[in-house]
């Protein structure tokens, strides 16, 4: 049975998938691709998390795409106003039309004699699996689960006759007007909760593992909103964006897909994670995964850069299987990411190791990352490129 192909399978329409369509569009313009979003709207993040307060805790000039300026005064912007700079972005750029929803990619099994992937994908509107091909998957839905948040383990708890609630699963229904609330955490989510809640509850209390700091910083950049006013537009964000760089859940790999290469199934974990988003001995298959230190987009923009050079790489001298492969016995593994947040801690075994050095070594670095990913040999010594011999050329969709 003739299946579905695209070149390019994009894995979710929230940040990080709006932004592949976009360089895909522009960097590789004789390239199909398809965004695949399990929900029904574009956002991800943006459109799921409705609690009172939600923002961004990175300023939108690093947060926003670097091809499209963020031009609201406010630098720290709320959720309404990042999930319609998503959604104007994907509507300006024509995105939108190559999104399908209610799409929820569940299985990719890679075959090295036909160079390509056949992804398997469960429809909310259908009882059948959904099976399409493409040569490249780009895995663009975060780094949690959409599902459930993480709810630890309280004894007793049947016996608190008030109402349990967790910031994923805000609803219009709860009401807190006038109550005692407590808000267990003191991440984004709860630095952001709280100021909104203690407007109209009696009294709120943040209950935190461990001692905190937070600094007070104004919601708008005054000097970039003058910049606006003298330079052009994408000038005054590029200064701003560069001005801010220099300041320095449930978790899931790969967006939860199943993934299996020549039948052998992949374990994240046992891989090394090359430049912080391919995998080790996994072909043509690439993450968007941000930055610890600095905004989520700043390194995803890279990465989609990085995935377009390669594509066409690859395309100018009739390649189609592209793997990193470590086979330096010398590097050795450490912690995907050296960080104290429970989130991270709960979930850092099921994740890919990084390496002693690079391109296996991640670098919180953005102007590093700017050589590497731009200028950087595609051909290092570790990437391997081939096109199988028996590997016919399939029809585009």
């Amino acid at each position: 049975m003739t299946i579905e192909h695209f070149d390019v399978v994009v894995v979710g329409a929230g940040l990080s998938g709006i932004g592949a369509g976009y360089h895909l569009k522009v960097r590789c313009p004789g390239r199909s691709y398809v965004i695949f979003e399990a929900r029904e709207r574009i956002g991800g993040t943006w459109d799921l998390f409705r609690y009172p307060g939600v923002r961004s805790d990175s300023d939108m000039y690093t947060l926003g795409y670097s091809f499209r300026p963020w031009e609201d005064a406010k630098a720290i912007a709320d959720g309404p106003s990042i999930l319609k700079y998503v959604q104007d972005t994907a509507a300006e750029h024509g995105i939108d039309r190559k999104i399908r929803f209610g799409h929820r990619v569940r299985r990719a099994s890679w075959s090295t004699q036909e160079a390509r992937w056949t992804v398997e994908i469960d429809r909310g509107d259908a009882d059948r699996v959904l099976r399409v091909s493409c040569e490249f998957l780009l895995a663009c839905g975060g780094y949690y689960t959409y599902a459930e948040g993480y709810t630890p383990a309280f004894p007793g708890v049947q016996r608190f006759a008030g109402r349990i609630v967790h910031p994923q699963k805000w609803t219009d229904d709860i009401d807190y007007i006038g109550k005692r609330v407590v808000v267990i955490g003191s991440g984004a989510t709860a630095v952001t909760l709280v100021p909104e809640l203690a407007k109209q509850a009696a009294h709120v209390t943040m209950l935190q593992r461990s001692p905190t700091y937070v600094v007070a910083r104004p919601s708008e950049d005054h000097a970039a909103n003058r910049l606006r006013r003298y330079l052009p537009s994408m000038l005054a964000y590029r200064i701003t964006r560069w001005k801010r760089v220099l300041l320095g859940l449930y978790l899931q790999v790969l967006s939860g897909l199943q993934i299996t290469v020549d039948g052998e199934r992949v374990d994240p974990a046992k891989t090394l994670t090359y430049k912080g988003m391919m995998y080790s001995g996994v072909p043509n298959l690439a993450s968007a995964f941000g930055y610890t230190n600095a905004s989520w987009t700043l390194k995803c923009d890279l990465t989609f850069e990085y995935i377009c050079r390669l594509l066409n790489y690859m395309q100018r001298r009739g390649l189609r299987q592209c793997t990193p492969r470590n086979s330096d016995p010398t590097v050795t593994e450490q912690p995907w990411v050296d960080f104290s947040s429970g989130y991270l801690q709960r979930s850092l075994h099921l994740f890919p190791k990084q390496g002693s050095r690079a391109p296996w070594k991640l670098h919180q670095n953005y102007a590093r990352d700017i050589l590497l990913f731009r200028f950087g040999r595609l051909e290092d010594g570790v990437m391997e490129f081939s096109r199988p011999l028996s590997s016919p050329v399939p029809v585009r969709a």
